[in-house]
């Protein structure tokens, strides 16, 4: 992995900003004033690969306070190279808000989700956050981070760095698998002791088969001879029933056609004396030639009255006609008397008092003979009247005959149809009674003989039969009992069969797979890759510890230790660090401060340098930030000389310093000043 470009915006004394990596040369110092933002590169770097830095934790929280106070996020763009491959990681965050993440690889955006983002990156760099800063870069104040972890930790990086999570996630997977396979050998195991414990006596059960045989064979033919007896007393039953059934209806019927006989013949009598009174008590018939005269009567007496009344309203129209004209006629002769002489107001012709009385004269004469005309229609219509009283009286005489003949004829006709009626039904009933009469002497024929009673034992043999069939219920249902239980047997001994050949196969599987885990473990194939591989590592170390010490010092891993005692006493797996020198093996802490350093400083480059020849985690870069200060002036020469020798193993080597004399032995350095507006910017001093 080698930085190229990093684009920086709003990331702690950042406000806008560019590291061009790639026109620094091979080994770079980085200088500066305290608090510029020298060692904010380093941070930058990992916030951009891990989003992880010294103020978050594992998951990156705390991520707000690298945000420059005047911005409101920060963004980060990285261009890195890796095994000829160009990747870009463009990383940003708003204050308060979600990270922003993307990858491109080459040209091509493979970003997707978050979590799948940073898991992409993370494949292609191959390292944790924990082991980048154990190995390709010492930090500020963190050069001993690596010396101060627990045997665990550190075996944790080397597992990294040696690939050997593959073979943990191969021994989980085994374990896992192992115990599956052990829980289902223990249900195996468990199902073969229940199977053991459920199997059956055969000779027993067929013993009982055998017997339930031998008895089921008697009841069947004491069943069937109890069946035949049962029917044969049934069939005798039957007949004495329809004889006594047939004796019961000839009985019964003739008892009813003697009673019908009875009723009808009564019925008969009562019918003739009811017909016999009625006749007597009809009404004469009437000749309809008498009602028809009464009726001719009737309706001529009514003409008369018609004709009379309209003769009497023309008349009475006539008179009232001829009084309305008298009563004009003396009311015109008195209007006139008051007429004086002059021109009459109707005619226009003259008036004198001699035309005016003779006027007068003739207008009193007409009324008179008008009063005449009445008198004499008064006494002609006296005279009707009187006619029309007489017609009225002869009509009411004539209705009274009329109705007398009506009523006598319609109670004649009345009782004539009762008549019939009873005529009709006695004849019916004397039908009845005859036909009665024949049915009852061909009864009365029949010669039935009185049948005498008898018992029958169908009770006690129809129970007979039920005890019986319950005596064959009871063995049939032991017998499905004992093939139920053999068929049980049969099948329980297969299934043991069965169960305990898979125990076995379960069982040899738990063994190869329990090998497979072990195989796997850290005291399997890790232990010995770290055998194999740990003297190279620890020979890389020790190379850069003697030039630096002029092979005072030297490391050796401890892979090994014991534990427990006596009898409990035994090896373990460990990962400490021993540190030697003229004297023997000392603890870590005891070496002066420049002496840790240096162990710090080989521990770095020895793990870096093997990365470098390890496919696919490929590290072109190494950093340190700070550190020589606590070196005398021959240990810095010898950490001098020894950086230009590690231009062999990296492409480029960044070193942050403030020390002059470090600064002058680079022909590369750039200067970090933090500007009050702009922010740090990053300046090339010297190539």
């Amino acid at each position: 992995m080698l930085p190229l470009r990093l684009k920086i915006h709003g990331y702690r004394s950042y406000v806008d900003a560019e590291v061009n990596f790639a026109e620094y040369g091979p080994i770079v110092a980085i200088t500066g004033e305290n608090g510029a933002g020298k060692s904010s590169i380093i941070e930058m770097l990992t916030t951009a690969l891990y989003y992880r830095n010294s103020c978050t934790d594992e998951r990156g929280a705390g991520m707000d306070e690298v945000i420059n106070a005047n911005c409101d996020e920060f963004r980060l763009e990285l261009d890195f190279t890796m095994n000829d491959v160009l990747y870009t990681v463009i990383s940003a965050k708003k204050r308060g808000g979600n990270r922003e993440l993307r990858f491109i690889v080459d040209g091509t955006d493979v970003s997707g989700k978050l979590a799948d983002t940073q898991a992409k990156i993370n494949e292609v760099l191959r390292l944790s956050y924990d082991t980048f800063m154990d190995t390709v870069c010492i930090g500020q104040g963190t050069s001993s981070k690596f010396m101060d972890k627990t045997p665990n930790e550190r075996r944790a990086v080397f597992t990294q760095l040696l690939d050997l999570r593959r073979y943990e996630a191969y021994e989980k997977a085994a374990r896992e698998q192992r115990k599956a396979a052990k829980d289902q050998l223990t249900e195996l195991e468990a199902k073969v002791t229940l199977l053991e414990s459920q199997q059956i006596d055969t000779a027993e059960v067929t013993q009982k088969a055998e017997q339930l045989a031998g008895e089921a064979e008697r009841v069947d033919a004491e069943l069937t001879q109890a069946r035949d007896l049962l029917q044969a007393e049934l069939d005798a039953k039957a007949r004495y029933d329809e004889l006594v059934s047939c004796s019961t209806v000839v009985l019964s019927a003739r008892k009813k056609l003697t009673e019908q006989v009875e009723r009808v013949g009564h019925e008969v009598e009562q019918l003739e004396d009811k017909l016999r009174t009625t006749k007597d008590n009809a009404p004469a018939a009437v000749d309809q030639a008498d009602v028809d005269a009464a009726q001719a009567k009737v309706d001529d007496l009514r003409s008369q009255l018609t004709a009379l009344r309209e003769h009497m309203a023309g008349g009475k129209a006539k008179r009232s006609s001829l009084v309305e004209q008298a009563n004009t006629a003396r009311a015109a002769a008195e209007r006139a008397r008051t007429l004086g002489e002059g021109e009459c107001p109707t005619c226009g012709a003259p008036i004198t008092a001699q035309s005016r009385d003779a006027h007068v004269a003739e207008l009193e004469r007409s009324a008179t003979e008008l009063d005449e005309r009445v008198a004499r229609i008064d006494a002609k219509l006296a005279d009707v009247d009187k006619q029309c009283t007489a017609v009225v009286s002869a009509g009411k005489e004539a209705n009274g005959k009329l109705k007398q003949l009506t009523d006598q004829q319609r109670l004649a006709e009345a009782a004539q149809v009762k008549i019939d009626q009873l005529t009709q039904r006695l004849e019916a009933a004397q039908r009845t009674l005859a036909e009665t009469k024949v049915q009852l002497d061909e009864n009365m024929a029949t010669n039935v003989k009185p049948v005498e009673p008898k018992t029958f034992d169908d009770v006690r043999l129809k129970a007979n039969v039920k005890q019986l069939e319950g005596e064959a219920g009871k063995i049939a249902t032991a017998q499905a009992v004992c093939t139920e239980r053999l068929n049980t047997a049969k099948q329980l001994a297969t299934d043991l069969a069965k169960t305990k050949k898979a125990a076995t196969k379960a069982k040899q599987l738990y063994t190869d797979i329990g090998a497979v885990a072990t195989a796997f473990s850290k005291t399997g194939i890790q232990a010995r890759i770290l055998a194999s591989d740990l003297p190279e590592i620890e020979k890389e170390c020790n190379e850069v510890i003697a030039a630096l010490c002029d092979g005072e010092l030297s490391i050796a891993f401890v892979t090994q230790d014991t534990a427990g005692k006596g009898k409990d006493k035994h090896t373990v797996e460990t990962m400490d660090i021993e540190v030697r020198d003229v004297y023997g093996a000392r603890r870590y802490a005891s070496y002066s401060g420049g002496e840790r350093f240096r162990v710090d400083f080989a521990c770095h480059v020895g793990l870096a340098r093997y990365l470098t020849r390890r496919a696919g985690a490929t590290m072109d870069f190494f950093i340190i930030d700070e550190g020589l200060g606590s070196q005398d002036e021959a240990a810095r020469q010898r950490f001098t000389e020894m950086l230009h020798r590690m231009r062999q193993f990296f492409k480029q080597i960044l070193v942050i310093t403030h020390i002059a004399e470090v600064q002058d032995a680079f022909d590369a350095r750039v200067l970090v000043q933090k500007d009050p507006v702009k922010g740090s910017q990053v300046k090339v001093l010297k190539m």
